[in-house]
């Protein structure tokens, strides 16, 4: 093989691999963009599910204490 045979096959090479290179991080970009769009939407699930436990807990405690025993909600609270 002579050299301009091989300085065109280097440069090929050379090329793909910089295409690779690119499409592997802009993969990865965009992974981490997905990966921290989908952490936002579990902390929101867990504020949500914390909020409607801290609501049934309130809600079963005030049957533990008679609180619902015929009188309305207005002469409770």
């Amino acid at each position: 093989m002579d050299a301009s045979v091989s300085a065109i096959v280097v440069g090929t090479i050379t090329t793909i691999g910089a295409v690779i290179v690119a499409l592997i991080q802009r993969g990865r970009r965009e992974n981490k963009d997905d990966h921290a769009l989908v952490m936002g939407a579990i902390r929101h699930a867990i504020n949500v599910v914390h909020r409607v436990d801290t609501k049934l807990d309130k809600h079963i405690g005030d049957h533990q204490e008679g609180k619902f025993n015929g009188e309305s909600n207005k002469s409770v609270r």
